[in-house]
């Protein structure tokens, strides 16, 4: 059985850096789901039960932080 959170731990680590420095120096959120419709058969099987968010400050973060905040955000349902 695939578990929910390391399959999002795992996408979240595989997002390259580039992808996440950069970001607008306003208040936001950050979210991951995955969508039902997704062609990836590990995801699949985790869509709709979980998701990961981070809030970071207003200011630069780099990957490592906004990962970090994105894992701890990591929110799994049953």
């Amino acid at each position: 059985m695939v578990n929910n959170k390391n399959a999002l731990k795992d996408f979240i680590d595989d997002i390259p850096a580039s992808k996440l420095t950069g970001l607008p120096k306003i208040r936001y959120n950050l979210q991951i789901q995955f969508s039902k419709e997704t062609t990836i058969p590990t995801y699949k099987k985790v869509a709709l039960r979980s998701w990961a968010k981070a809030e970071p400050p207003v200011g630069e973060w780099n990957a490592e932080e906004v990962r970090r905040e994105l894992v701890k955000g990591i929110v799994v349902f049953r």
